[in-house]
Order: structure tokens, then sequence, then C-alpha cells
């Protein structure tokens, strides 16, 4: 089938309209992952998300607080319910960023990813701590619990549609056990 001239034109301007769309797109979500944003000081939410207030008490320091309130989400998904941006971000979307962006502007947003998957392996020690601590003075169903609640937050991790580092990160989790 061969197409008219004026038909070409129409389709080439289709083409280029769905091309700038789709770019349009990307660089508005983009400019919500952007480095700023993602380096943003984060506080403790006023919505429900006990992931952001756990990951803050962590980072914080505030051990006991950040066990308490990660013990206290239950069978939550975490992942699902943060409101955190760097969890909402597919690894295919992460990739595609690359597509527009320069290289300087790549690095905050992995050292995100970094900086969230090092509070996320210390809250894992903190709770795999206090399930060792637990079994030696004989409680082992607190001690179980803890190891639970790690499985199930790697669970998460790992099932989510998220970055790949936070997959792999859950892979780790889900097979800690009690020494």
């Amino acid at each position: 089938m061969k197409l008219s001239t004026k038909s070409k034109f129409f389709l080439a301007l289709a083409t280029l309209l769905v091309v700038i769309f789709t770019f349009t797109l990307i660089r508005d979500s983009a400019e919500d992952m952007s480095p700023g944003s993602m380096n943003a000081t984060y506080t403790v939410s006023t919505k429900a998300d006990p992931f952001h207030d756990v990951l803050l008490l962590v980072e914080n320091g505030d051990v006991d607080g950040a066990i308490e309130k990660f013990m206290a989400s239950g069978e939550t998904n975490l992942i699902e319910s943060t409101s955190l941006k760097e969890f909402k971000l597919s690894e295919a979307e992460f990739v595609s960023l690359g597509t527009f962006f320069s290289r300087y502007k790549q690095p905050p947003l992995q050292q995100k990813f970094i900086q969230r998957v090092t509070e996320i392996k210390k809250l894992a020690r903190m709770l795999q701590d206090r399930a060792i601590a637990a079994k030696s003075q004989g409680d082992t169903e607190t001690a179980d619990a803890y190891i639970r609640s790690i499985n199930r937050l790697g669970e998460q991790l790992k099932n989510s549609n998220t970055v790949l580092v936070f997959q792999q990160t859950g892979m780790a989790l889900e097979s800690i056990t009690l020494p």
C-alpha cells in the first residue's frame, strides 16, 4: 500500500506528537525524582507511612523507636504503602532515566538508593541482634517474631516493582535465620 504525500506528512506529525508527549511525561515524572527532591530531608510523616517513619528513626539512630515502629506495622506491606519516591521507581523507569539525563544527575539518585539499602540493612541487623538476644534468654517466640519480620520485609522488597538493588536486598533479607 502506497501512502500519499499528505498521508505521510500526517503520519509523521502524529508520530512526532507521540514522541513529544512521551518525552514530556518522562521529563515531568523525572522532575519528581530529581536529585533535589530525592535529597530532601525527611521528617516523620503525618500520614500513615510506617516505613518512612522507621527509616527516619534508623537514620537518626533511634534503635528502640525504629524497632518498635517496625514491629507495630504488623502485616502491612511497607513497600506498597510507603510514599518514599525511591521505592516507587521501577528498574525499567530508572534505566530509562539514563536516556534523558546526563550522567551527573544519576549519581545522587543512586546515592539515595544506597542510603536506603544501608538503612534497611541496619534495621535488619538491629532486629537480628534483638532476635539473638531473645534466643539467648530463652525467649524463642520473640526471637522468631523478629526474624519473621525481617523475612517479611525481604519478601516485600523482593516482590516489589522497584529498582533491582532493593529487590536484591529483599532476597538477602528473606533468607535470614537465627544462628
